[in-house]
């Protein structure tokens, strides 16, 4: 047994020295601190004041605005219309994402 076990050290120190031994080890933990990395740039510079609009032809049917105020959502009728509202987006008013 105890042949074994210094036939197993004498292996593991041969191997341990080689290129391929090295990277296999430390692989995972480059690709963690790489994800890590772009997680955080990405989540700086995602933007948390993201804006949509909705604009409807129809005024049949009301906009639940009470739902969507409770959600965090502006309601604004600024734009009466499509016109208007496609106007402001040339003058860089309002922006599309």
């Amino acid at each position: 047994m105890k042949k074994t076990f210094i036939v197993l050290k004498e292996n593991y120190l041969r191997q341990i020295k080689s290129w391929s031994f090295i990277t296999l080890v430390l692989a995972p933990f480059a690709f963690l601190i790489i994800m890590a990395g772009i997680s955080y740039l990405e989540a700086k510079n995602s933007s948390d004041n993201d804006q949509i609009a909705v604009i409807r032809q129809v005024k049949k049917a009301p906009l639940n605005s009470y739902e969507l105020k409770k959600q965090g959502i502006d309601v604004t009728s600024k734009y009466a219309n499509i016109t208007a509202a496609k106007k402001a987006l040339k003058k860089d008013k309002i922006r599309v994402t």
